[in-house]
């Protein structure tokens, strides 16, 4: 199972980077390789900070094993601020231009 991380490691990251989280105000940022070591951190620090400082920003990860990462990540999966995409990068269909941000941390297959 995935670690799940401290609230006191994610208000330590939220106060170190404070001045980075209101680039991602009412962002739509989208995370591929949602089930990899630093997609699963850096989707809990961005739910994290999103919901500290309202910032209604829209968080989605593209995973493709959505079985293994329910039972790996249920903390992840409990996250309302998350939407989970089962796909791969490159037959997903999504608009590019309506995202803000993304993180391309998967590989390919």
């Amino acid at each position: 199972m995935a670690h799940q991380h401290s609230k006191k490691d994610l208000e330590n990251r939220l106060a170190h980077a404070r001045p980075l989280w209101g680039k991602f105000r009412c962002g739509r940022v989208f995370v591929t390789g949602a089930t990899g070591f630093f997609a699963i951190w850096l989707l809990q620090s961005l739910a994290f900070a999103d919901n500290s400082l309202d910032s209604g920003s829209k968080l989605a990860g593209l995973l493709c094993n959505s079985n293994s990462f329910c039972a790996n990540v249920p903390h992840i999966t409990q996250e309302c601020s998350i939407a989970l995409n089962h796909g791969d990068v490159l037959d997903f269909d999504f608009l590019l231009a309506s995202l803000t941000h993304t993180f391309l941390t998967g590989t390919f297959s």
